[in-house]
């Protein structure tokens, strides 16, 4: 037995093994192209034949164009809005968003009112607070 696998040197192998060995190795590919080519035909073949099949079933059996019954009734509607009623639902906004200023312009002035007023008493309260304070300072043993 020739060890072929453990040879680096194909000089040394025999030329009747290499010569079988490059004749199975070719015979190897041409058999499974072979193959491959008769599975890919058998393949087609069948899908044909069910495209045909198919087709036959519709001819005979044609599927349906129209639901019945219909699932949902079917009722008349009301034109669409005409020019008439977008103008008059723009001018309802447009008095509504007016209203909605003024009622915001009055909030601010309230507002800026009763802050005046707030920091008017606070003022007052830390003048007094100071006076207090003062006295106090000055009741205090110890301060001339």
């Amino acid at each position: 037995m020739i060890p072929i696998l453990a040879q680096a040197d194909l000089g040394q192998m025999p030329a009747p093994t290499l010569k079988w060995i490059i004749i199975f190795g070719v015979g190897s590919i041409v058999t499974a192209s072979f193959a491959a080519a008769g599975l890919f035909a058998g393949l087609s073949y069948l899908l044909e034949l069910r495209r045909e099949r198919r087709e036959e079933l519709r001819a005979v059996n044609p599927a349906p164009t129209q639901i019945a019954p219909v699932p949902l009734p079917v009722h008349k509607i009301s034109p669409s809005a005409t020019m008439r009623d977008l103008n008059e639902k723009h001018d309802e906004h447009g008095r509504r968003l007016d209203g909605h200023d003024r009622e915001i312009t009055s909030l601010w002035n309230t507002m800026r009112m009763e802050d005046k007023e707030i920091r008017k008493d606070m003022a007052d309260k830390f003048d007094s607070i100071s006076r207090a304070l003062g006295r106090i300072e000055g009741a205090l043993p110890g301060k001339e």
